[in-house]
């Protein structure tokens, strides 16, 4: 599976998570209509419609960031679990992770600057520079790191996911690396609590500072309260009051002020995913074509809408009248838009990267057995 939304299992719904690939899908819907509001385009159609909806399908919708996150722990948990990391299996799973995410987002990156390209045409405007430095640095998700503007402005979680992914498959390394146990917990769950604690001071909001430019350690909580809800599915013992206490101290955090509410959308959805699995609903909940279908195009939807919605609605403006219904039906043209285009990135794009990826095989050890059938990504 997919996330950032960097992590999408692969094709055969039957056979997916189909809650964790629902949740995925509304959220980067969610991004979407975020984007929309935010770039002031629906005005008209806010006013027209109660506060308390504006609020949580466009004023809110940036919360989809944090269930990207949270999904991303959870689904690399289910790729590695059955997984003993040497030095060559958590390289292979470096350069799958990159293979997976790479041909997508380069092809984004194309399409951000052709737009840029026409709207400096068109308007007369100078091309935004994009030079070597700029094609290396978004090429390697450095950007951030050197204070390289995004040419497109969702590309800042996939410089963040990947930093994610070489800690993570570092961690796995040293972890199976050990033997015995800590505290009654097996190598790999006791460096994956450990880690999990070093992210908590920016869970709780005592920290802020990411250590330098792009760091990924502000959003580290997130990516791990996924890593801890799979744990916590799976294993239970010791790990599930644990992870119950972490979704707690959480909610906590954001309702004293002391954390904002991506720490309380990361709990939530943490604790969604560990009482899906708990009650077996995992793939019951939120199973249908429609989520099926989103989920699957969430990744290429969320790269793809930022260039494409904002010149939709350029042209869009031109030709509806300035009301709540021009504005509506505008929305409606842009969404499907947007999904028509991650559609057909999906079948022409992304599952090319999926099948080269897959030709890096890993390779199972059975000294980590998941609980129940699960799909890898």
């Amino acid at each position: 599976m997919n996330t950032g939304p960097a992590g999408t299992a692969p094709a055969g719904h039957d056979h997916r998570l189909a809650f964790a690939d629902g949740i995925r899908g509304l959220a980067a819907l969610w991004v979407v209509l975020f984007h929309a509001s935010e770039g002031q385009h629906l005005e008209h159609l806010k006013a027209a419609l109660p506060a308390p909806l504006v609020r949580f399908v466009f004023d809110w919708g940036d919360l989809g960031v944090p269930a990207f996150f949270v999904l991303s722990g959870f689904v690399m948990m289910v790729t590695v679990e059955r997984l003993h990391f040497d030095g060559a299996t958590a390289a292979r799973f470096a350069v799958r992770r990159m293979i997976r995410l790479g041909p997508p987002y380069y092809a984004a990156i194309a399409l951000a600057l052709a737009m840029l390209g026409l709207e400096a045409l068109l308007l007369g405007r100078p091309m935004v520079p994009f030079g070597s430095i700029e094609l290396l640095t978004h090429a390697t998700y450095t950007q951030a790191i050197f204070g390289v503007p995004h040419v497109n402005f969702a590309f800042w979680t996939l410089c963040i996911e990947v930093q994610f992914y070489l800690v993570f498959a570092s961690l796995l390394w040293w972890a199976d690396r050990q033997a015995g146990t800590v505290l009654g917990l097996d190598r790999r769950a006791a460096v994956l609590l450990g880690a999990w604690l070093v992210g908590l001071p920016w869970a709780l909001g005592l920290i802020t500072d990411p250590l330098y430019p792009g760091g990924f350690l502000p959003f580290w909580f997130s990516f791990m309260a996924g890593v801890l809800a799979f744990l916590a599915w799976q294993r239970g013992g010791q790990l599930k009051p644990l992870f119950w206490v972490y979704v707690l101290m959480l909610l906590w955090a954001s309702a004293s002020g002391q954390q904002s509410s991506f720490a309380c959308t990361a709990a939530l959805v943490a604790g969604a995913l560990v009482l899906a699995g708990a009650t077996g609903q995992m793939r019951r909940w939120l199973k249908g074509r429609t989520f099926a279908f989103l989920g699957a195009c969430s990744y290429s939807l969320y790269l793809l809408h930022g260039p494409l919605s904002g010149a939709a609605f350029y042209v869009l403006r031109r030709l509806l009248p300035p009301t709540a219904i021009g504005e509506a039906i505008a929305l409606a043209v842009v969404v499907g838009l947007c999904l028509a285009a991650a559609w057909l990135s999906l079948v022409t794009i992304e599952r090319l990267s999926i099948g080269w990826s897959k030709r890096l095989r890993m390779t199972s050890a059975p000294a980590y057995q998941l609980a129940s059938q699960t799909d890898r990504a």
